[in-house]
């Protein structure tokens, strides 16, 4: 399902780069570009940070965050 139409970007796509390390909606954006228009997507992409971190903390202190590089 499309969660940002503005850049036509998927709930996998934006669960992926939480994934890989986005812990804000910017971080989000920087990523994928979800949010980065219009921004009416933003309050889901943080309803969804939300989820992984609910699902982060049940994960327990093994688990690894990797860094999404950045564009530049």
């Amino acid at each position: 399902m499309y969660i940002c139409l503005c850049k036509a970007v998927s709930s996998t796509t934006i669960r992926r780069a939480i994934e890989r390390g986005a812990r804000t909606v910017e971080e989000v954006g920087d990523a994928c570009e979800a949010g980065t228009a219009c921004g009416m997507c933003q309050e889901t992409i943080e309803v969804m940070l939300g989820e992984q971190d609910r699902v982060g903390a049940h994960a327990g202190s093994g688990s690894r965050r990797l860094q999404w590089p950045k564009r530049g």
